[in-house]
């Protein structure tokens, strides 16, 4: 946040841009093996902040995982336990 002065005395607060772009909106999701674990996958998703992760093989996308569906995935197995 940035603080922004107005005409009185107090002062504002503005959302300031965040320093990079979320990977997906510039092109540059990474790609990840089919080998990679669910806690690989939640790491990236949650810090890289991506909506989506490719699964690549032999340098072809053969599959897409949003966020969405990774989470509800990993919410149902959990509690079918």
């Amino acid at each position: 946040m940035r603080r922004i002065a107005g005409e009185s005395s107090e002062f504002q607060t503005e959302l300031e841009p965040p320093d990079h772009q979320p990977e997906q909106r510039a092109g540059r999701a990474k790609g990840v093996g089919p080998d990679y674990s669910d806690a690989q996958l939640g790491e990236i998703f949650l810090h890289h902040r991506v909506l989506i992760i490719p699964v690549v093989e032999d340098r072809q996308v053969v599959a897409i995982v949003t966020r969405t569906d990774f989470f509800r995935a990993l919410a149902t197995r959990f509690l079918e336990r």
